[in-house]
């Protein structure tokens, strides 16, 4: 569990951990509180596991220890490989790292026993394709209106969620105030690869379950307001961005397992010049960490020059920024409810003009901010996203910077 349940929740958050096999098994002499394979946890599966996968393991202990067990299968025998630990003492404590060698292999788990007989086992991390528990769907995209939550639309792979937030969260005639919902992207972080996004708002319209609490699937604990949140857009002028407000309307594309497309239309009213309309197009394709967005910003129906700016808010500056306009990236990293996330935007560098650290006037919220400009048909492509630590895989800035490299690498 990532925290302890609340009365109201019920007895649902264990059932979850235990129907996931989040949870280890221990006379209670030795103890095993964190055990991972390649960063993921028991109940988990690391997909295409291969000679040098890394476990990494807890262990405490009362009596002196004896010995632990890497056990390993796949589906005909069973493999062990024996760590010896004679050279303990009583109350202790070692973390265990291995490399190991799991190719063909299906399952892995870890046994820990001291001089007693006394002793503790994990459920098994799983190795290939993630598989669907009965009832749940295979890991997909999606996206989708969600007009029974204020018009917000939602999209998801096997590793990421997203939202943005539509006409419904501000009536005609609200005045906009610094930290309303406005066309920032939302981030809904989740560790498990099957869709959630349905569920979720199911849980809390219809049984006031709400999906800001992490009850074993992830949460949104990502708070968004009128700031950019994790690659929105806003005109660059003069020092100062310029929203848009709330999308005003929305459009499906493509619906596949491996891809979805879709389009969300925001006008800017404000914009110098005369009103300003913006076509954001959105791919999500299963496995990457980061969307495609693709704006296309036109005036009187011609495609507008303007400069653009993309934000990713640093939460009044407690995120590390790290800034790689040269490399084509950008990155925050915090902590959100006692873990790491990472959010980033990528850009092929040609199109970067410079980044910067950002404090909106008038209001609380920074930024770190990508500033690029329309090309002749008005268009802008950015790619944004996020890591999670508890999602496992990456788990710290370092691992974040490096995937955000690749992704740009990937892209030239």
């Amino acid at each position: 569990l990532d925290r302890l349940p609340k009365f109201d929740d019920g007895w649902q958050p264990v059932l979850d951990a235990l129907r996931g096999g989040r949870f280890f098994v221990s006379t209670g002499e030795v103890l095993i509180p964190d055990f991972r394979v390649a960063g993921r946890e028991s109940g988990d599966t690391v997909e295409n596991p291969g000679a040098a996968t890394p476990l990494e393991a807890d262990l405490e202990w009362t009596f002196p220890m004896a010995y632990a067990e890497i056990v390993s299968g796949d589906g005909k025998s069973v493999h062990r490989q024996r760590v010896e630990l004679a050279d303990t003492e009583q109350f202790g404590t070692r973390k265990l790292r291995a490399d190991l060698d799991l190719s063909g292999k299906t399952w892995v788990r870890l046994e820990a026993w001291d001089i007693a007989g006394n002793g503790a086992f994990t459920q098994p991390v799983w190795l290939g394709k993630p598989a669907a528990l009965p009832g749940e769907t295979p890991a997909a995209t999606g996206a989708r209106f969600v007009p029974e939550r204020k018009d917000d639309f939602a999209w998801e792979n096997d590793l990421i969620a997203f939202r943005a937030y539509g006409p419904a969260i501000r009536p005609e005639g609200r005045e906009f105030k610094p930290g309303m919902e406005d066309s920032g992207i939302d981030v809904w972080t989740k560790k498990v690869r099957y869709p959630v996004i349905d569920k979720w708002y199911a849980a809390e319209i219809q049984h006031g379950l709400a999906y800001h609490d992490d009850r074993g699937e992830g949460m949104d604990a990502y708070s968004v307001g009128s700031s950019r949140g994790c690659g929105g857009t806003a005109i660059w002028e003069n020092g100062r961005m310029i929203l848009s407000g709330p999308f005003r309307s929305w459009k499906v594309i493509e619906q596949t397992r491996e891809r979805s497309v879709f389009e969300l239309a925001y006008r800017y009213e404000t914009a110098p010049g005369g009103p300003v309309d913006e076509v954001k197009r959105i791919t999500i394709e299963l496995g990457k960490r980061l969307f495609r967005s693709e704006s296309t910003f036109t005036r009187g129906g011609q495609p507008a020059a303007l400069d653009i700016a993309i934000g990713v808010t640093t939460h009044e500056g407690r995120a590390r920024k790290i800034l790689r306009p040269a490399g084509g990236w950008m990155a925050c990293w915090e902590s959100l409810e006692g873990a790491g996330l990472g959010t980033g935007v990528a850009m092929d560098p040609g199109a970067i003009i410079e980044m910067r650290d950002h404090a909106e006037p008038g209001s609380k919220e920074e930024h770190a901010l990508l500033l690029t400009r329309t090309d002749a048909a008005g268009r802008t492509v950015h790619h944004a996203g996020f890591a999670w630590e508890r999602a496992g895989e990456i788990t710290t800035p370092e691992q974040w910077g490096l995937y955000l490299e690749g992704f740009v690498k990937r892209l030239r």
